[in-house]
This record gives C-alpha cells, structure tokens and sequence, in this order.
C-alpha cells in the first residue's frame, strides 16, 4: 500500500482558523522531491552507457580488425596472370616489376633527352610525353604502385588516336575492402569528382580532373587494379578475365619466356594489330606494314639503360608461313 503525505494548510477567516488539507498541492512537491534523488541516478546511468556503447564499438573494431588480418592471410588467393587481363586488340605491352623507379630512369635519362630532339623520332617523343604527362598527373595514384608488377598495353581507340590500359598487380592489398573504399576517399580529398557503375559484378570508379575534366576509370579485378581513360578499355579487361586470348597464344607464351627478367622493361609487339595502330600516323594500311604482320606473330624486346647509352635486344617468332621478301631480309648477312 503506497503511503500518502499531506500537508496542512492554515488560513484564517472572521470565524477563526481553519486548516485545509491540499492533495494537490501535496502531489507536486513530493514529484519534486522525488526527482531531485532520480536526478544523481539517471547521470550514473547514462555514463554507464556512454561506456558500455564504446567498449562494445572498441570490441567491433578489434574483431574487425582479427577478421581483416585473416582474411589477408588465411583466405585463398584468386590470382590472375595480368595478361590474361589484356584485350587481344592490343598493339604494344609494356611490362615493369618497378614501374615507376624504371619509368623516371627512362625519361630523365641522357640517352633520351638526345634522342627526343632528333625530327626522326618526333612521334615516338609526342607518345612518351603524353604517357610522361600521365604519370605526373596521378600522383596519388601512382603512389600506390612502388615495386610491384605492371603491365601497360597500347590500343588503337579512334581513327587517329590511341589509349592505354594499366594493369597494376596489387597482391593481397586487392583483398582489403578497406584499400578500395579508402581509395575512394584519397581521390575526393585530392579534388576529383568520383562516381561508381557496374560491369559484369565489378564496379568501375569514374574519377573526373576538376581541371581538365578527363575521366580516368578505375577497377578493381581480383588482385589487379586496372585503369585507362577510355571506359570502353576497363570493360575489355573485365571481359577478357574469362576469356583471355593474348594470354593463351602459344605464340606470346614462348617470347615471354625468352625475355623474362630481362632489361629494365620489356616490351611485346603484336604484329597482327600492327597494321590498325600504325594506321594512326599513315592514315591508311601500308604493304609493307602488312607484309610483316602477315609473316610475323610476336617480338619480345627488353631496355638496358646506361649513362650514356640506350640497348634494345630481343627476339621475333615467325609464323609457318612467311612472306618471302622477309625470309630474304632476315637472312642477309648471314655467311
């Protein structure tokens, strides 16, 4: 049985004094002191859960963490050559185990600053500068890359312009979801408008230059990172995933087995597409042209750089049948 507490309320007529009790009166002032001991309670129960919310968020980001570590570690790598990433299209790759370091040793070399002044390789000069132009203007990205493999391959994208496709090995970083969404991050903290699509399950970051309002696409492809200029490139690569053709040529197989870990770079001619890159520059096909596109399969070149000298080896697989002008050019000379 709860207790009631009255009070008494005196007051005085021409009768007399008389006392009223007041419940009213009553209620509102034991509420009131009934809420100045609920008050020291309720502080002591919010910090109680102020602490207990933060310990729980401290034991997620610890389970978090343990689960990331041996996901990185334990879980089985799905590893794709990086050339099996390469659309058969392609003209020219490009392969580095130090892209970078390789890439400032090649452009700021003496060899070079020479070579680029001669009428003869005006061409050649406008297409390193343009990927020299490149490399400086992705920074934040490229300084993702340090000493891992990299591939750089070379399609013929328009009429009279080309494009590149970059695939970058990223290990078991490419595992990490915390890596890509923190890519994302670096990007819009870097100026870039960055939005998301879809292809074939695999989502493509569009990162668009403030300045120059190019759009350089990004994926994320088991444990490669791709990324190109033309969208139409990054879709191939996806594509090509699971259905690589370069990749399987017996051809293209063998020639990297003749120049593997050899030189600075390496880099691998496609002679079937040939005749549609240089069409860039000659504006129509050449016989010429075509007559070792028809007789040749791939070259494997390899870069040595010195001081003072620029050296380019390698080796070319004929097809089984041969142009007869090109049997007669590749043996002259001999005794």
């Amino acid at each position: 049985m709860d207790a009631i507490l009255y009070y008494l309320v005196f007051t005085e007529d021409t009768n007399g004094t008389i006392i009223y009790i007041n419940k009213s009166t009553m209620n509102e002032l034991n509420n009131r002191e009934q809420e100045q001991y609920a008050e020291p309670t309720t502080k002591k129960s919010s910090k109680q859960i102020v602490k207990r919310t933060l310990v729980v968020i401290g034991l997620a980001l610890a389970v978090y963490v343990v689960y990331s570590v041996v996901y990185l570690f334990i879980s089985p790598d799905r590893n794709i050559q990086q050339i099996y990433l390469v659309p058969e299209d392609a003209a020219f790759i490009i392969q580095s185990s130090a892209p970078i370091e390789d890439w400032e040793k090649f452009s700021g070399s003496e060899t070079w600053q020479c070579l680029k002044k001669a009428k003869s390789f005006e061409e050649v000069t406008k297409s390193v500068e343009k990927l020299d132009s490149v490399v400086k203007s992705n920074k934040v990205l490229l300084s993702l890359v340090g000493k891992r493999d990299m591939l750089i391959s070379l399609h013929k994208t328009r009429a009279t312009d080309w494009d590149f496709l970059l695939i970058l090995d990223m290990q078991k970083a490419s595992k990490m979801d915390l890596v890509k969404d923190q890519l994302e991050t670096v990007l819009v903290m870097s100026g870039f408008t960055v939005t998301n699509r879809m292809h074939s399950g695999i989502n493509i970051l569009e990162m668009r230059d403030p300045d120059t309002r190019d759009i350089f696409y990004i994926a994320f492809v088991d444990n490669h990172l791709v990324g190109s200029y033309t969208s139409g490139l990054i879709e191939s690569a996806i594509d090509s995933r699971n259905k690589p053709k370069i990749g399987l040529d017996q051809a293209f197989i063998e020639t990297e087995k003749l120049v593997s870990g050899k030189g600075l770079v390496r880099v691998f001619i496609n002679y079937e597409r040939i005749p549609q890159f240089m069409s860039i520059y000659l504006g129509t096909r050449n016989e010429y042209i075509d007559m070792f596109s028809n007789s040749m399969n791939f070259a494997g070149l390899y870069l040595n750089m010195g001081k003072d000298k620029m050296e380019v080896k390698g080796y070319t697989l004929k097809k089984d049948s041969v142009d007869p002008y090109i049997t007669a050019l590749l043996n002259s000379g001999k005794a």
